[in-house]
C-alpha cells in the first residue's frame, strides 16, 4: 500500500546513494585577485538553485511532517521486551519535527530511562512512567545538556524516585538550566531548576542494567560534556546526537568538528549493529529488527560513520586552506559550498530555513565556526573514571 510519506520521500537527498568524490580543496578556491568574479559566479549560480531547492524543501518538509504524524504517541517494543521507544507529541513538537526533522522519543532500555524529553512533553512523559510497572526504573541517564533531552530530567527523577547520571556539564545545566533562546523556549520549553530532593550522580565508566551493563562512552562534538551508551550484548549503540546524519551542514554553536571527528574514529572501532539516535532514528541492517516507518533505516552503522568522517574530514582540510591563503570566513563559507554541488544543493533550502527559524542560532556559519583552527571546547566535562582520550 502506498503511504502519504512516500509520495514525499526524495532518495536523492540520501548522499549515501550518490556515488560522487568530493573535490580538492584547492579547487574550490578563486585565485587571490578574482574574488570579485567569484562571488558574481556565487549569486548567479544562488539564482539557478533557489528554485529547485525551494521545492526540494518542500517535498522535505512533507514528508517529515508524514512521519511525525504516523509515529506521534505509538510505542515501540524491541529486543524482546528490553527496549522501549515512546514517540512524543504535542502540535509544537511536530511543527519541530516538521521543520528541523528528527523526532521527539523517550527511551527506556532494560531498567533505565535514557533522555527523558523536552519539558513541554512533560505530561505525556509522566504518563509513560505510569504506565509502567512499579520498580520498572532503576536510574535516569541523559546523554547531554541540551533541553530537549534533559528537560524532564529533574520532574523525572523526582516522580519516580531514582537518581539522574550525566556528565559533569549536564548535571550542572539539570540543576541550574541557562536560558533557552526564544525559539527553543516555543518548541520544546524551558528546564526547570533541580530542586534539592532530585539526586543527582557522574556518570561511572560503565552503568548496570537488567542483565547487563551498559558502558559510557565519551562522544563529544555535537557539545561538551556529550556521552553515548554502549550496550555489547546487542550491539547497540544508543548515541544522543552524536551521530545526527551524514550531512548535517548547519548545527548550533556547541559543535567542535574536531571533537567530533574523534568521536566517530571511536564509534568506527566498536562493533556496532544497531544504533539509536536521541530524536527518534534507529540505524541498522540486521534482519531481526523489524521495519518501521519512521523509525527504522537500514543502514550498516560503520559504513554510515566512515562517510560522515570522510566528509567532515574533507571540510576541516577545505577550512584550513582557506584560512592559510588568508581568506575571510564569509569566502570560505561560500566556496565550501558551492551552490551546485550535490552536498550543497541537497541541504541550501534546509539550512538556510534553520537559519531563519533559528535566527542564525542553526546556520552553515555555525559549521564554517566549528572547522575553524582556533575552535575550542569548554574543559571539564568528562565523565567521573574517564580516561582521556588522545
Amino acid at each position: 500500500m502506498l503511504r502519504l510519506s512516500d509520495i514525499f520521500r526524495l532518495p536523492i537527498a540520501d548522499v549515501k546513494d550518490l556515488a560522487l568524490e568530493l573535490p580538492q580543496v584547492t579547487c574550490l578556491y578563486p585565485p587571490a585577485r578574482r574574488t570579485r568574479v567569484f562571488w558574481i559566479r556565487h549569486v548567479f549560480s544562488l539564482l539557478v538553485v533557489v528554485p529547485v531547492a525551494g521545492l526540494w524543501r518542500i517535498a522535505e518538509v512533507l514528508h517529515q511532517a508524514c512521519e511525525a504524524y504516523q509515529t506521534r504517541s505509538r510505542i515501540f517494543i524491541l529486543l524482546g521486551d528490553k527496549l522501549t521507544v515512546k514517540f512524543l507529541a504535542g502540535w509544537r513538537l511536530l511543527q519541530a519535527n516538521a521543520i528541523f526533522g528528527g523526532k521527539f522519543v523517550v527511551i527506556k532500555y532494560g531498567d533505565v530511562l535514557i533522555d527523558p524529553g523536552p519539558r513541554r512533553a512533560w505530561l505525556q512523559v509522566k504518563r509513560f512512567l505510569q504506565s509502567l510497572p512499579p520498580g520498572a526504573i532503576s536510574a535516569i541517564l541523559c546523554t547531554h545538556c541540551h533541553e530537549e533531552h534533559i528537560g524532564n530530567a529533574a520532574a523525572a527523577s523526582r516522580f519516580l524516585g531514582v537518581p539522574v547520571y550525566g556528565t559533569p556539564c549536564t548535571l550542572a545545566e539539570i540543576r541550574n538550566p541557562s536560558r533557552s533562546p526564544f525559539y527553543r523556549r516555543w518548541y520544546f520549553g524551558q528546564p526547570e531548576p533541580c530542586g534539592a530532593d532530585a539526586e543527582l550522580h557522574e556518570l561511572p565508566d560503565r552503568i548496570k542494567v537488567e542483565a547487563g551493563f551498559l558502558q559510557v562512552v565519551e562522544s563529544s562534538g555535537h557539545c561538551d560534556g556529550h556521552v553515548a551508551f554502549y550496550c555489547p550484548e546487542h550491539k547497540l549503540l544508543f548515541s544522543g546526537d552524536s551521530y545526527m546524519g551524514e550531512l548535517l551542514t548547519s548545527p548550533t554553536g556547541d559543535v567542535n568538528a574536531a571533537e567530533w571527528i574523534k568521536t566517530l574514529e571511536t564509534y568506527a572501532e566498536l562493533d556496532i549493529d544497531m544504533v539509536l539516535e536521541g530524536h527518534g532514528e534507529l540505524h541498522t541492517a540486521n534482519p531481526g529488527i523489524p521495519d518501521i516507518e519512521g523509525l527504522v533505516t537500514r543502514n550498516i552503522p560503520r559504513n554510515m560513520f566512515q562517510r560522515k568522517l570522510a566528509f567532515l574530514r574533507w571540510a576541516k582540510g577545505a577550512v584550513a586552506h582557506g584560512e592559510q591563503q588568508g581568506f575571510d570566513y564569509q569566502l570560505i563559507e561560500a566556496c565550501l559550498f558551492p551552490p551546485l554541488a550535490y552536498w550543497s544543493l541537497s541541504t541550501w533550502a534546509r539550512d538556510e530555513s534553520f537559519r531563519f527559524y533559528s535566527w542564525g542560532g542553526f546556520s552553515r556559519t555555525q559549521f564554517v565556526r566549528s572547522l575553524r583552527a582556533n575552535a575550542t571546547t569548554r574543559p571539564g566535562c568528562k565523565p567521573a573514571g574517564f580516561p582521556g582520550r588522545s
